[in-house]
């Protein structure tokens, strides 16, 4: 595994423990895992209502971190190969996990049309059921992860604490989206999956207790950073009427992160009385009034 720019030969893994029954089976999974035998490790519990406020409590220092919670039954060295060829390849990646896809227009991660990667799951602790979504071609960039298992480099991306499970690995992507680095999902062999959990994949089982309101709180909190702004430009001259149709049609699409921008070449004030009451309600109205037309026929506005 090539040591990326982030490297300080230290890895922890850190585990949200939500059953204290977990604690010692977690350990002796890490114990007889094989670490890359140059790094220094850690194993640390974190502990929270959710993973989220569970992840934030924790202070490290490590270059990589393996973030999970005591879900995970078992996780295979081959991991390490997906790691670095994600290290060599693509240098820009902040964060790995197994499964990821878009975040959705409306953040309805549960219905994500592009799922990539795998995810092992069992019930009963012995057959182990592999979802494959669908096969990047060895690792696939995505602006959602699924949060059972994440491998974060470098130290200055906060956990938001306030949301909810499902919506953990959207959250990290969207908080390494800012920092100027990507997230990707990585391949998994179908006959030997990086990892197995004893609960389903988000992408799998997503609409759980509260869903909608996860959704929401996600939504507003980040749909500035997944949604590009789109900005509606529209250029006003002397017809009031024809000017609102055009303001009412921009202000009833459903995209949701739309800036509607009026540059008013007008020789008189009807089109600024008729935007006025739509400035009070709409804070995503910007309107300039020009002291005159601008001229080439409108071309200048």
């Amino acid at each position: 595994m090539k040591r990326s720019i982030w490297d300080n030969g230290k890895i922890s893994v850190i585990v949200h423990l939500k059953n204290p029954a977990n604690q010692n089976r977690i350990i002796e999974m890490f114990q007889n895992f094989m670490f890359p035998d140059f790094y220094k490790t850690k194993l640390k519990f974190a502990y929270g209502k959710t993973s989220a406020e569970a992840f934030s409590k924790i202070q490290d220092d490590a270059g990589m971190k393996i973030l999970t919670t005591d879900s995970i039954l078992q996780i295979n060295p081959e991991i390490w190969d997906q790691i670095g060829y994600v290290d060599n390849n693509a240098p820009n990646a902040r964060l790995i996990g197994l499964a990821g896809s878009e975040i959705p227009y409306n953040a309805d991660i549960a219905n994500a049309s592009s799922i990539f990667g795998s995810y092992a799951y069992t019930s009963d602790g012995k057959i182990a059921r592999q979802d494959h979504f669908r096969d990047p071609y060895v690792f696939q960039e995505v602006s959602c992860i699924d949060p059972a298992l994440m491998i974060l480099f470098g130290n200055d991306v906060e956990f938001d604490p306030k949301v909810a499970d499902e919506f953990l690995g959207a959250s990290l992507c969207c908080k390494v989206r800012e920092k100027g680095f990507s997230a990707v999902a990585a391949m998994s062999p179908a006959d030997h999956p990086a990892a197995i959990f004893d609960q389903p994949s988000i992408y799998s089982d997503a609409k759980v207790s509260n869903y909608e309101k996860h959704r929401k709180h996600f939504f507003e909190r980040y749909k500035k950073i997944f949604l590009p702004l789109v900005s509606i430009l529209i250029p006003a001259y002397n017809q009031p009427e024809f000017f609102v149709q055009a303001l009412d049609s921009a202000l009833e699409q459903d995209y949701p992160n739309i800036e509607i921008r009026v540059g008013d070449d007008s020789t008189d004030d009807r089109v600024e009385k008729a935007i006025k009451p739509y400035l009070r309600r709409h804070k995503n109205i910007f309107y300039e009034h020009h002291d005159k037309p601008l001229g080439f026929n409108g071309r200048g506005n």
